[in-house]
């Protein structure tokens, strides 16, 4: 394999080790939320571990969180959109700091 191959080769797996980690914290930002969010609905238990892997599930259909705070506004109608994407961020700021992620760019 030439130079050029192997440098562009790993390239390639960096990207998609990457690509993979930046899921992976996403869906753990957006499963910390969920519970957050079953909470306030009262749910406990499977029921709040379920909303949460719902709540993943329905990240998927976006890039970002957007999609995520538009349903737990739609589900927490009387919670302002403005708490939950406070609740959201300490959620980032949890899981980055357990990552030693530095969200400073």
């Amino acid at each position: 394999m030439s130079s050029l191959e192997e440098r562009q080769s790993t390239f390639e797996s960096k990207f998609a080790h990457d690509e993979e980690l930046i899921f992976k914290t996403n869906a753990k930002i957006t499963k910390l939320f969920g519970l957050w969010v079953a909470e306030q609905l009262e749910l406990d238990g499977a029921e709040a571990e379920s909303y949460a892997e719902q709540l993943v599930m329905h990240d998927l259909l976006e890039p970002g969180f957007q999609d995520v705070l538009d349903k737990a506004a739609k589900d927490l109608p009387d919670i302002p959109m403005t708490r939950l994407e406070l609740e959201l961020e300490k959620c980032q700021n949890i899981v980055h700091n357990e990552l030693n992620i530095d969200t400073a760019e």
